[in-house]
């Protein structure tokens, strides 16, 4: 049975390092770098990305990419990367996703035949990262030379262990804890530039922060 046995020695220590990273001050960058080591000891890596879901509609921004040619880096953060990540099936939160279980083949995804399959990759899982409150903050990809890989017993590690991930590269974390100190505070989005908004982490929206309203129209003209 695939990958029945297989399970990733240490799984107890290789968790409690992710929670570790998950909780460690420091930057989004420093905790993505650091999950590589516990990552790589689940499944063999050729490479590794984590793209976090941008402000604006439709995009994701890299913030680490290792063993990734530079060429899908750039393109990850295009709208055509999000809608190729919608069209294969990589969007689900929690579920990862192994590209033989791709909603299309791959020869038929033109970043996995130009750029992986070239580079020597034979697979790849992604798992959308979503945090507890169910905000999507964005990708993890991880890319596999071996073949056999990634087993039954490691996507499901993987899974279980998402959303500790999300909460490691969770760009509004620092924010919603800046945003704790005002005590007042009854409601709260984030606006962003292009005069939308997001929710904020700890905070209910209010019908005068709905987009489009005219406290944040001000908002936004004052940070023009």
């Amino acid at each position: 049975m695939e990958g029945a046995a297989e399970i990733p020695s240490g799984i107890l220590e290789i968790v409690l390092d992710i929670g570790r990273i998950a909780s460690a001050a420091g930057t989004i960058t420093d905790r993505a770098t650091a999950l590589i080591t516990p990552l790589r000891r689940i499944v063999p890596l050729h490479g590794v990305m984590i793209a976090l879901a941008g402000a604006e509609p439709h995009r994701y921004v890299p913030v680490l990419a290792e063993g990734v040619d530079q060429r899908l880096v750039a393109y990850v953060s295009t709208a055509d990367a999000a809608a190729c990540a919608a069209r294969i099936g990589i969007t689900t939160p929690g579920r990862p996703v192994r590209t033989r279980d791709w909603l299309v083949r791959p020869d038929q995804v033109r970043p996995w035949v130009e750029w992986c399959v070239p580079a020597g990759v034979a697979e790849a899982l992604t798992v959308s990262l979503t945090v507890g409150d169910g905000r999507c903050v964005g990708l993890l990809a991880l890319l596999l030379a071996a073949d056999g890989h990634p087993t039954v017993a490691a996507v499901d590690l993987i899974g279980r262990l998402a959303s500790t991930i999300a909460n490691a590269v969770d760009p509004l974390r620092a924010i919603a804890a800046t945003a704790g100190i005002v005590h007042d505070a009854r409601a709260g989005v984030l606006l962003t530039r292009s005069g939308g908004t997001l929710p904020l982490p700890g905070l209910p929206d209010h019908e005068l922060l709905h987009p489009g309203a005219p406290v944040l129209r001000a908002a936004a003209d004052r940070l023009a």
